[in-house]
């Protein structure tokens, strides 16, 4: 005879259910909101079910639930921090919170900002590639983070809500590259980067949000107007005030001649000086040299330029890779990294080459007394050295002008039509010394652990070469500047040029970091004149580590 057993009826197996320890529960719910896809739906499905269920869910006295059901889906943002040095719980996070706005059905900028923010450094144990043009990634030797995953869903959708938001996102166009690029979207790119007058002492004379409080700017009594090559007097624009004037097409177009005066001076028929005085707005010029604020946890990168300066190299390189890579293998892979440079793997702290041979001490420098003068010990914290390839775009300097001069739109015929030139610079940079970090605000303790480390990390100061120029690819040039860190646990890299065969001062560079301390996207930004002059020229580079 067989016996059957009964089964418990409904509510009793619903009594059993919730009769559970409550850590099997929670594993339960946890367990749910695996695939990631489903976990917000099954989240949402289980807390209607019953008020215990909601209560585990929505009103615990801690969050330790939201932080296993977060970590299921994502990286530990405390790995980042810990790495710095500072506690995990040095800042409390809100789970939950961080959760959800990652998980909606559009994720919002600052969610994958915070993604990129909170990714963790790649392992010293793993290496990156070194034999291309660009050091990429491993795959089958980087541990690919969990953010980088949701990263690359999120940026392959296609979806017009956040194809809207990624083109109102300076900073992520800035980070993961120009994307859903909008009609005439080079073109204004060109005018802002190429804007002439855009350089300012509070903006430290790089791609930064102007400063709250302007640096003092300390006027140059010359009088004459520096235009490279061309050298107006401020005597040959008295009396040039005819607010109706327009330039002919002959001044507009004609190639730059220039005659030397019986007293030196160039004049400069094709260009008419009244075009320089009233579009560039001369002015005194401000300080030469690079500006460094007391409180340099203030200064923020200014993501606009920094996005517009990536559309147009990317561009370039695109379109005039064969100039710089004859060769059509060389070419064709250098165009395919290009490509490979747009997710988070290249942005994760440690990425560069040979990062974690000399960035060794990043988990001892916390605990320390923050104005301690101990900390001048230095230690290169952001991977300078080592062998670079930096990307450099200008326009020819007549164009340039013509550019500032009638190129104020997106329309404008001249942002049409201006071609640049674009180079790839071999560099070498080494650690030539130390400073100690900047003397701490009052208000240390209220910043965040990104801004704090900006107290707690030597200056280094660099030195090495630059090898090619525009007029000779042998062209040898002594390099020297700074690392530092600035707000958001961001790397400024200032880096200044001599002239070829000399120890005399021609360029600089602003740049920032793309992405952590020692990423393999390396550093981008801007180049002008080193004296800073009014009439400087100005143009967009960008570079990598490669050895």
């Amino acid at each position: 005879m067989t016996m059957q057993m009964e089964s418990a009826p409904p509510a009793s197996r619903g009594t059993a259910f919730l009769s559970l320890p409550t850590e099997l529960l929670e594993n339960i719910i946890l367990l749910s909101t695996l695939p990631r896809q489903s976990g917000p739906r099954s989240i949402t499905a289980l807390a209607q079910t019953c008020h215990l269920l909601r209560s585990l869910i929505y009103n615990t006295v801690d969050s330790h639930l939201w932080r296993e059901i977060f970590l299921a889906a994502f990286d530990d943002s405390r790995e980042f921090t810990t790495k710095l040095g500072f506690q995990p719980d040095h800042n409390p996070h809100d789970w939950e919170a961080a959760y959800k706005d990652r998980m909606g059905t559009a994720p919002s900028v600052h969610a994958l900002v915070s993604a990129t923010l909170d990714a963790p450094p790649i392992p010293p144990y793993e290496h990156i590639a070194t034999g291309g043009h660009v050091p990429l990634p491993r795959p089958q030797r980087t541990t690919t983070s969990q953010n980088s995953v949701w990263i690359d869903s999120v940026l392959s959708r296609d979806n017009t809500s956040f194809i809207a938001q990624y083109r109102a996102s300076p900073r992520l166009q800035w980070l993961y590259g120009p994307r859903y690029l909008e009609e005439n979207a080079r073109r204004r790119a060109k005018v802002l980067v190429y804007d002439m007058r855009y350089l300012t002492p509070n903006r430290c004379w790089g791609p930064f949000m102007p400063l709250e409080e302007e640096e003092e700017i300390v006027p140059n009594p010359a009088a004459a107007l520096e235009i490279y090559g061309i050298r107006l007097q401020q005597s040959d624009l008295d009396g040039l005030d005819d607010p109706d004037y327009v330039a002919s097409d002959t001044e507009s177009n004609t190639d730059v001649q220039s005659d030397d005066n019986e007293d030196g001076t160039i004049i400069v028929p094709s260009i008419h000086p009244l075009l320089l005085l009233q579009h560039l707005q001369p002015g005194p010029p401000g300080p030469s040299g690079a500006v460094y604020p007391n409180y340099p946890h203030n200064i923020v990168p200014d993501y606009t330029w920094l996005a517009a300066a990536r559309l147009l190299i990317e561009e370039n390189m695109r379109e005039r890779a064969f100039v710089v890579f004859p060769e059509a293998d060389d070419e064709r892979r250098f165009l395919a990294e290009l490509e490979a440079l747009r997710g988070l793997e290249v942005l994760r702290m440690g990425g560069a080459p040979g990062y974690w041979d000399v960035a060794t001490k990043w988990d001892t420098i916390n605990g320390e007394d923050i104005n301690g003068k101990e900390k001048a010990e230095g230690w290169d914290w952001a991977g300078v050295e080592g062998e670079y390839r930096r990307i450099v775009c200008w326009m020819d300097y007549r164009h340039l002008l013509l550019h500032n001069l009638q190129g104020a739109g997106a329309a404008s015929p001249t942002a049409a039509q201006s071609r640049e030139t674009i180079r790839v610079f071999p560099m070498k940079l080494r650690v030539s010394g130390y400073l100690p970090p900047p003397d701490a605000p009052p208000d240390l303790d209220q910043l965040s652990p990104q801004e704090q480390i900006v107290y707690m990390l030597p200056v280094i100061e660099v030195e090495g070469n630059s090898t090619g120029s525009d007029m000779d690819e042998a062209a040898e040039r002594r390099v020297w500047g700074t690392v530092r860190m600035i707000g958001g646990g961001i790397v400024r890299w200032t880096l200044t040029s001599a002239e070829p065969d000399s120890n005399d001062p021609e360029w600089i560079t602003e740049s920032v970091q793309m992405g952590h301390p020692g990423s393999a996207m390396g550093f981008m930004g801007l180049w002008t004149g080193a004296a800073h002059q009014n009439t400087d020229p100005v143009g967009p580079c960008w570079a990598w580590k490669v050895n």
